[in-house]
């Protein structure tokens, strides 16, 4: 089994974040069974993978989302790419709990990948702020990854088995629901100085953006990669 530490956010580079190693696995033609566990999600984040997205559905791959709705950060454009995009995708909403999970599951007949950390599928949690995560890459044959995906399998099957009384598909008219309670936000109608739901796209106004780059080329190999050679004072 491979095991990587994936931060991102305290240098420029954006070469190695959350969101070039999700889309380097979708492009990777090895996983056909994908399923995202994500509290957020916006438009500008799902933008940056719908390339890779399409292409892994063009090769065969199935994908569904189970997506949260609090604080009202998920908004009705990245709902709406979902189904646009035909992604079998479902709100999961507690009236008691947050729902507050980042996970990404890509499943294959060889092999399989887990990330998971504090990155969500957001612009700017994908790609700019300061998150972490690690990254589980194993054969199906790996005793220590499949115990970690079965855990993982068996913690969600409420969501995976469509046994919760807190799922809902995402369709068009389920969406017009959300908008309509005002459960979840409106991105064009943002006005500029609401910075806490701009926060998600963006890194704070004083700030540049680093360049995201060329996305979908890591590899993940047994060899250790190079890190950042840090001096601690």
């Amino acid at each position: 089994m491979i095991a990587e530490f994936i931060g991102q956010g305290l240098f420029d580079d954006t070469e190695e974040s959350i969101g070039n190693h999700v889309c380097s696995t979708l492009n990777n033609l090895t996983f056909k069974q994908i399923t995202f566990f994500n509290a957020f999600l916006r438009s500008k984040g799902l933008k940056e993978l719908k390339p890779f997205i399409k292409k892994a559905q063009k090769n065969g791959a199935n994908f569904t989302f189970f997506i949260g709705i609090d604080e009202k950060i998920t908004s009705k454009e990245a709902l709406e790419m979902l189904l646009d995009l035909g992604i079998d995708s479902y709100v999961y909403s507690s009236k008691q709990f947050i729902y507050h999970p980042k996970v990404y599951v890509f499943e294959g007949e060889i092999r399989s990948r887990i990330i998971t950390g504090s990155s969500n599928l957001t612009k700017s949690g994908l790609f700019y702020n300061i998150e972490s995560s690690i990254l589980l890459d194993f054969t199906n044959e790996d005793k220590g990854g499949n115990k970690v995906l079965n855990q993982l399998k068996d913690y969600f099957s409420p969501l995976l088995e469509f046994t919760s009384d807190n799922l809902e598909k995402v369709t068009k008219e389920y969406i017009n629901y959300l908008v309509e309670e005002s459960l979840i936000s409106i991105e064009k109608y943002e006005s500029d100085d609401d910075s806490f739901l701009k926060t998600h796209d963006n890194t704070k106004k004083r700030f540049k953006n680093p360049k995201i780059g060329t996305l979908g080329k890591i590899e993940i190999t047994e060899s250790a990669r190079q890190s950042k050679n840090i001096n601690l004072k």
